[in-house]
């Protein structure tokens, strides 16, 4: 089941929610030669593993966010850290790039500001938002960390394993 609602800043979604990050870049001449780099929050992994040629900018209508047909292919590097998108040319207009991420380790994480440029002019800039996410745990999912040994080795009678006193030591207590 797919559900398209914005995502507001500071909103929390669930571990394993997929996120429909949207690129909007409104370019008021034609350039060439650019890089766009979305930095990722911290607790989303990029769904889409392979970088490569496939992707592309579609051109929109900003008054209704249509799009208008027309497209430019870009070159999309994932990294741990940000998704890296290069176009060898951008003609005027409103032009929109989408990638998907995956919600996966909760907590609370910030997405740094999108930062757009011309790999070959250093004055043509862009700088995108900040954005806030919270990511829940699964309903249901375990909270206590379980440490299991890959071999049972052969001890003493009657002594604990490392494993056993780990998970001794670091259950959680009935309060909890």
């Amino acid at each position: 089941v797919e559900e398209r609602a914005p995502l507001r800043d500071g909103e929390a979604i669930q571990s394993g929610d997929r996120l429909l990050c949207v690129l909007t870049v409104e370019a008021k001449n034609d350039y060439e030669y650019l890089v766009f780099e979305d930095l990722k929050p911290a607790g989303l992994e990029a769904v889409q593993l392979r970088s490569g040629a496939g992707r592309a900018l579609q051109e929109i209508r900003p008054e209704t966010g249509e799009r208008t047909g027309r497209a430019q292919g870009v070159y999309q590097e994932l990294r741990d850290r940000q998704a890296a998108l290069f176009a060898d040319r951008l003609p005027q207009g409103v032009w929109q790039m989408e990638y998907e991420l995956r919600a996966e380790t909760p907590g609370r994480f910030a997405a740094l500001p999108t930062l757009g440029h011309a790999m070959y002019v250093p004055e043509i800039r862009a700088n995108g938002a900040e954005a806030r996410v919270a990511v829940d745990a699964e309903p249901g999912a375990p909270t206590a960390v379980q440490f299991r040994p890959a071999f049972k080795s052969a001890g003493r009678p009657g002594r604990r394993s490392p494993a056993e006193r780990f998970n001794q030591r670091f259950q959680p207590s009935a309060e909890q």
